[in-house]
C-alpha cells in the first residue's frame, strides 16, 4: 500500500469543502479527520461550509446545466485553485450590478460577504477571500451535479425534454459575467433567438430560433454567436 504524502494545513484547510461533500478518498477523509482533531478553526469551518450547502440545496431547483455549465464550474474552480498574489487579507470585489448575468456569483458572493461579516463581529480572524469563492464553488458543485440527475424529464414520445418543458432546437449559450440585460435584449434581438430557460445556477441560458434563425443551419447560428465575443462566453449545441 503506498503511504500517502503528509499535507500540510493549508493543504488539507482547502479539502474541506471535498470533505463535507463526502468525496474525499479514505486517506484525504483520514487525514482532514486528524486535522479536524487538533483545529478548532477547521471545525468551525466545516460548521460553516456544512450550513453552505444546506442553504444552496435549499435553493429553487434549477434547469440542468448539461455539459455546458459543468466545464464552467470546473473552469472557475480550477481557477481558485490558488491564491491571487497579494489577495490574503483582500475582500472580493463586489458585484458591479445587480443587473448582471451570472447569477452564481451573485449568489456566493452574497454567501461569503454575509460568513465573513459573521465571522468577523464574533472576533474570528476572516478566512481569505479566494478561500471562501472555492467554499461556495466546490458546495455549489455537488447541489448543481445532483440536479443533472433529476431535472431531466421525458415527453411523450419518450424523448429527453427540459424541466421546463422546452422541446425543438436548443442552444446552450453563457453571456460574459458583467453584461447587461440590455446588451442581451439587443442580441437576441438581431439573432432571433429566445430564452425559453435560464439563467441556471451555473448562468447558462438555454435558446430556441424563431422562424428566420430557423431557416440557418444550426452551425451557421453558432458560429454567429461565437463571432460575439465582446457578449458571449461559450455558445454549444443543447
Amino acid at each position: 500500500m503506498t503511504e500517502q504524502k503528509s499535507l500540510s494545513d493549508h493543504e488539507l484547510m482547502k479539502l474541506l469543502p471535498f470533505y463535507v461533500n463526502l468525496t474525499l478518498d479514505p486517506l484525504e477523509r483520514a487525514s482532514v479527520e486528524n486535522y479536524l482533531a487538533r483545529s478548532e478553526e477547521a471545525r468551525k469551518e466545516v460548521d460553516y461550509l456544512k450550513q453552505l450547502r444546506k442553504s444552496l440545496k435549499a435553493q429553487p431547483e434549477a434547469t440542468s446545466p448539461g455539459e455546458l455549465g459543468l466545464k464552467r464550474l470546473q473552469r472557475e474552480i480550477k481557477r481558485m485553485q490558488e491564491p491571487p498574489e497579494g489577495s490574503e487579507t483582500e475582500a472580493v470585489p463586489a458585484a458591479a450590478s445587480e443587473r448582471s448575468a451570472d447569477p452564481a456569483a451573485l449568489r456566493g458572493q452574497r454567501f461569503s460577504d454575509s460568513a465573513q461579516k459573521a465571522q468577523e463581529s464574533a472576533g474570528r480572524k476572516p478566512v481569505p477571500a479566494w478561500w471562501r469563492s472555492l467554499a461556495v464553488a466546490a458546495c455549489l458543485a455537488l447541489a448543481v451535479i445532483s440536479s443533472v440527475t433529476l431535472s431531466t424529464q421525458f415527453g411523450n414520445d419518450g424523448s429527453p425534454q427540459l424541466a421546463s418543458g422546452e422541446s425543438g432546437t436548443v442552444l446552450q449559450v453563457t453571456f460574459k459575467p458583467q453584461i447587461t440585460e440590455e446588451a442581451i435584449r439587443s442580441l437576441l434581438l438581431e439573432t432571433d433567438l429566445t430564452i425559453t430557460a435560464g439563467p441556471s445556477a451555473l448562468g447558462v441560458y438555454h435558446l430556441t430560433p424563431g422562424s428566420s434563425a430557423d431557416s440557418k443551419n444550426l452551425e451557421e447560428t453558432l458560429r454567429e454567436l461565437r463571432l460575439r465575443s465582446d457578449i458571449i462566453e461559450s455558445a454549444e449545441a443543447g
